[in-house]
């Protein structure tokens, strides 16, 4: 929760690259010793610090990987990564399944995140960035090596020179300017509803498992490879209803799936062990591709200069109802249904909030609030039938 805030507006300030390497090295590096500690108050502090440079890198890799990639390749490109998460699960699954001592599990787990060590160098800095601090011959000399190893050479005026006489320093701005901006305001109030809704579900689903019946390490491992052909689906939607109504179909499902569990554990669990794993998988499979989209969702949405800012709060909120969702789960100590319940209420009002947000699918992402302002006003014309 505290990284994504922290590391939000550092990389809106200093840049997405340099930000990003100190979080995953430090972060793999604190990561490492926490499985060498002596005590639990050691341990618990140790994995606070990794989980806030793991936090605030996670999210940096996301928005600097779709500031640099076109529109046509945003959606395919942000959906795909959400696949390694599913990945990652089914791989810590397995791990822990064969490793029972918590220090070797600890060190083993974060051995791939020194992988970064590998490939950052060949990982430039963010155009968009570039171009919103004014520095844009930078931000032209890695658009013109991607074309270059893209095999494209059309040597045409890149789109970014039109903003040199605009000032647009994204030192300006901060975590205030997401609600002092009327338009921003109710992009970033909306999508902290739904990122604290999607993800209270999504883990408040994963540490369900214990209420489902049956092996915890085998629902587990369904749960988390479930979401991998939930990302095929989610592209296909993507392309097909764009980022809005794909977002309201998948929290529906994940609502719906949720009520149908909870009426199946009213029966009795001990009947329908088959039936509630199954209805609880496609709540996973919908709440995990709602995930995907929100991801893609959220980048379109915010300006560049605010646009970590704007990922770091919603990112936070989403930490928020990571950390209700255990609570959540606790009710099904008194009553096994409650947990499921709370989740089919909550993805409803949810996928319900975000009919108002603005469809993003094939426009180009805003650089400033002013075009922001501008794309608003157009799409609250069209709906009045202005001219």
């Amino acid at each position: 929760m505290f990284g994504v805030l922290i590391f939000g507006i550092l990389s809106d300030k200093y840049g997405r690259r340099k930000p990003w390497l100190f979080a995953y090295i430090v972060g793999g590096v604190i990561a490492l010793m926490s499985g060498f500690v002596g005590s639990y108050e050691e341990y618990i502090a140790l994995r606070f610090a990794m989980g806030l440079l793991n936090g605030g890198g996670g999210l940096i890799t996301y928005v600097l990987s779709t500031e640099s990639i076109g529109r046509s390749y945003r959606g395919l490109a942000g959906t795909w990564q959400q696949a390694f998460y599913a990945v990652g699960y089914v791989l810590l699954d397995f791990e822990a399944y064969f490793i029972r001592d918590w220090r070797t599990l600890t060190i083993v787990s974060i051995l791939p995140s020194f992988i970064v060590l590998l490939v950052f160098k060949s990982i430039p800095e963010s155009p968009r960035w570039l171009a919103s601090q004014g520095r844009i011959t930078e931000a032209e000399n890695i658009l013109r090596k991607i074309e270059k190893e893209n095999g494209s050479h059309k040597n045409e005026v890149i789109f970014l020179k039109t903003e040199t006489n605009r000032d647009t320093k994204t030192s300006q701005y901060g975590i205030i300017d997401l609600f002092t901006h009327k338009s921003v305001c109710v992009i970033t109030v909306i999508m902290m509803l739904i990122w604290c809704v999607n993800s209270m579900v999504y883990y408040g689903l994963a540490l369900n498992v214990k209420n489902l019946g049956g092996s915890v390490y085998i629902n587990f491992a369904l749960a988390s490879l479930i979401e991998l052909p939930s990302f095929v689906v989610t592209q296909f939607l993507l392309s097909r209803l764009g980022r809005r109504r794909s977002l309201f179909c998948f929290l529906l499902g994940a609502s719906v799936s949720c009520f149908l569990c909870m009426l199946l554990q009213l029966q009795g669990r001990g009947r329908n062990v088959t039936a509630i794993s199954i209805t609880a998988l496609i709540g996973r499979f919908c709440i995990s591709a709602s995930f995907a989209v929100i991801y893609v969702y959220s980048s379109e949405l915010y300006p560049t200069v605010v646009r970590n800012a704007g990922m770091g709060i919603s990112s936070l909120s989403a930490r928020i109802g990571g950390i209700v969702a255990p609570f959540i789960v606790l009710l099904g100590e008194h009553r096994t249904s409650l947990p499921m319940f709370v989740f089919a209420c909550t993805a409803l009002f949810a996928a319900m909030a975000g009919l108002k947000l603005r469809e993003t699918q094939g426009k180009p992402m805003p650089e400033t609030f002013e075009e922001l302002e501008d794309s608003s006003h157009s799409r609250r014309s069209k709906s009045n039938g202005d001219p």
